[in-house]
């Protein structure tokens, strides 16, 4: 899998957890809790122009179904996968920022 440590931050409901945030700190990955999400402003880089995609992993159905809703309203390709394993099946298919 590409390098995303600079690019990504891992949103989880488990931030309280020792050894997540252990393992995200000697993986060099960032993170914030989940329920801090709407309070961070997200800006989109035009790095990779019209073929930009988000992708979003979350075991919600209601938080994928929202994400796709407001993405199509603001003419943004988003993906979305329920788990880790569905995104790292379907993760060939995205090519790397460079």
């Amino acid at each position: 899998m590409h390098d995303l440590k600079d690019r990504a931050i891992l949103v989880t409901s488990r931030f309280e957890e020792a050894n997540v945030r252990s393992k995200c700190e000697a993986l060099g990955v960032r993170l914030i809790p989940k329920n801090m999400v709407e309070h961070v402003e997200i800006e989109l880089m035009d790095r990779v122009g019209a073929d930009r995609v988000i992708v979003l992993v979350d075991d919600d159905e209601l938080i994928r179904s929202m994400w796709t809703e407001r993405a199509a309203s603001q003419n943004i390709k988003l993906r979305t996968f329920s788990t880790i394993g569905s995104f790292n099946e379907g993760v060939s298919a995205f090519d790397p920022i460079r």
